[in-house]
Parts: structure tokens; C-alpha cells; sequence
């Protein structure tokens, strides 16, 4: 059965805010997973907080970038990261600092020996990021939108099975399906640090159980799927989101919190989740 994600508990609804200055938040063994609307930063003052939070490297990034949009996404993701993780450890957002792994997955350089594992992913309207303590964890969102050969997209990324029952699905819902697929296996993906170095063919999920996920894989991952929670959940506007945990069993928690203000400030969001084991 499907699991409703709230503040305090895997279980429930919420809507509770979540304000800066009332101490850190703590985790416990759960997962927390932020989500901030780009489009806050088409407010100049949430525009200016972020601006203050993130390095002038960061900054500069941002400022390369050729299309408004793209920049104001881009500096909504290096401010959500340092908010996000602020909340967890007496830092201040903009003394994180981090490096890039082997194969690019971000990781917390400084302050040395944290606990704490994050991963973002982002579309042009959401960023989200999760958040745990020592375990791999990776997160993607994506649009439902509709694709003008999406059939020919998912025979390319989902394995055979997988593809056949995409088959099966009326029309109208692929491209929620496909989102859900295709989120799942870039969170996996991420998780590992490997990028598109596997191909996504390698790690199928089976959906076809109302609220459930089951993964499998293929030689080519080398992995069990055993050692491995996953999640996901539709997010408005339009949008779903995918994580994976590498635990091997559920977190003591799954609480979602949507940013209201790049000053910190949130409120908890109820979310049925599809889920593994």
C-alpha cells in the first residue's frame, strides 16, 4: 500500500511550518527530502537572500548561463543546498563547502567529518533535495510532460519487461509511468555516484502494484537490490520525485518540506509514496 510522508513520522498529513531559529532539525535514521519552487526567485528580495548564501564562484556559475531561467534555477539549487543542509549542523549556509566525486556526484568537503549525505536533482520549476545521515542516497524530479516518440524513449531506457508492460498502459497515462520509471532509475544511478556510466536498462522497477516498487537487476549493476529502499511520489505542479536509500530497509521516517522562503522557512507536505519493501 502507498504511505503518506509527513512531519515527525512515515504516516500522516502535515502542514506545520518549520521556521529558522527554532534549533536544528535532526534525523534520527530518517530521510528528509526539501522541495523549493524556482519561481520564488522571481521575488527580488528571495533573489537577493540567495545571492547572499552562495559563494561568488557559485555566482558566477550562475551568471553564465545565456537564459533567465536558466539562472534563476541555478541559483535556487546552490541556495536550497546550503538552507537545507544549515538545518542539520550549527553552519552557516554559505560556509559549506564541496567537492565534486569521481564521477561528479557532489559531496560535503567542509566542515570535515559530517554525517550528514545529501543529493539535488532539479527541473525548471522545482529543486529538490535529500537528505540523510551516512548512507548513499540520490534524488531526481522530472515533469510529466508528454513526448512526441515516448515509446521509442522508454524501449531505450527501460529493460524488456519493463518495456513490454509500458506497452500495456493506456495512453494517457505513460507519461506519468515513464516519469516514475525513469525517476526511480536516475535516483538509483545517483545513489551510486555512477551518472550514465550503467545504463539505465540495468535497473528495472515493477509498478504495477498499487503504492509498491520492486527493483531488480541486472548483472550489469553487480548489486542486490536487497540493500536498497526506494520512493516516490507525485509533486505538484505536474512534477514526480524518485529516492534511493541505500539501507536495505525503510528509514524510521520520510518527511517532505516544501520552502516557502530562501529564509528558511517551510511547511511540511503530506505525500503518498510508492515505496519498496
Amino acid at each position: 500500500m502507498g504511505e503518506v510522508a509527513r512531519s515527525g513520522s512515515a504516516g500522516g498529513g502535515g502542514g506545520d511550518p518549520v521556521l529558522t531559529g527554532t534549533g536544528l532539525a535532526r534525523l534520527d535514521g530518517g530521510l528528509d527530502v526539501w522541495i523549493a519552487p524556482v519561481g520564488l526567485v522571481l521575488d527580488p528580495a528571495e533573489a537577493d537572500r540567495c545571492r547572499t548564501i552562495v559563494t561568488p564562484g557559485e555566482l558566477a556559475g550562475c551568471g553564465r548561463f545565456v537564459h533567465d531561467a536558466d539562472r534563476r534555477r541555478e541559483l535556487a539549487t546552490r541556495a536550497t543546498v546550503r538552507i537545507v543542509l544549515s538545518r542539520y549542523a550549527e553552519v552557516a549556509p554559505g560556509e559549506w563547502r564541496f567537492e565534486a566525486g569521481p564521477l561528479g556526484r557532489p559531496e560535503i568537503a567542509s566542515p570535515a567529518g559530517t554525517r550528514l549525505r545529501f543529493n539535488v536533482a532539479h527541473t525548471r520549476e522545482l529543486v529538490t533535495c535529500a537528505v540523510t545521515e551516512t548512507a548513499d542516497v540520490g534524488v531526481d524530479v522530472e515533469s510529466v510532460a508528454a513526448h512526441p516518440d515516448l515509446s521509442r524513449l522508454a524501449a531505450s531506457v527501460m529493460s524488456d519487461e519493463e518495456f513490454a508492460e509500458f506497452e500495456h498502459v493506456a495512453d494517457a497515462d505513460r507519461p506519468a509511468r515513464f516519469a516514475a520509471a525513469w525517476t526511480l532509475k536516475e535516483s538509483y544511478l545517483k545513489a551510486r555516484g555512477l551518472g550514465l556510466s550503467l545504463s539505465p536498462r540495468a535497473a528495472a522497477f515493477d509498478l504495477r502494484a498499487p503504492g509498491a516498487i520492486r527493483a531488480t537487476f541486472s548483472a550489469e549493476a553487480a548489486d542486490d537490490p536487497a540493500a536498497w529502499w526506494f520512493a516516490s511520489w507525485d509533486e505538484p505542479p505536474g512534477h514526480v520525485v524518485a529516492v534511493a536509500l541505500r539501507t536495505g530497509r525503510a528509514p524510521s521516517r520520510v518527511e517532505v518540506r516544501r520552502l516557502v522562503s530562501f529564509d528558511g522557512r517551510a511547511e511540511t507536505a503530506g505525500r503518498l509514496l510508492r515505496r519498496s519493501g
